[in-house]
């Protein structure tokens, strides 16, 4: 016995193990809310994320934040769709993150000598 469902463009499957398939055999007809079940809430929105491929994978909060941070310390124009595209922020963060630590090594130092 095997559960199959479609979500989307996901299509799920599932086979029963024996035991599972025994204590079908000891139920009622019941439904089931799965609405109510968080965890398959979370089981379902790591299904999603872990299909949708990498160059559609939306950024996080923190990768558009380091993009930002790293394009006005550096006087540089933000990369087109950085913020639809964590592609798109990983290469640039991956671009320009040793000469944006060389600035703050720069920065935090002239800073310490100005405040002794």
């Amino acid at each position: 016995m095997s559960i199959e469902f479609k979500l989307g463009n996901i299509t799920c499957h599932y086979v029963l193990t024996d035991k599972e398939k025994i204590l079908l055999g000891l139920t009622d007809i019941v439904e089931v809310n799965l609405n109510e079940k968080e965890m398959f809430s979370t089981m379902i929105n790591a299904l999603i994320l872990t299909s949708i491929p990498e160059e559609r994978t939306p950024p996080s909060e923190n990768e558009i934040k380091k993009v930002e941070y790293i394009a006005n310390d550096l006087n540089l124009l933000l990369p087109e769709n950085y913020k639809q595209s964590a592609v798109v922020c990983r290469q640039f963060i991956h671009q320009y993150r040793d000469k944006h630590n060389k600035l703050m090594a720069v920065f935090n130092n002239i800073k310490g000598q100005l405040l002794k």
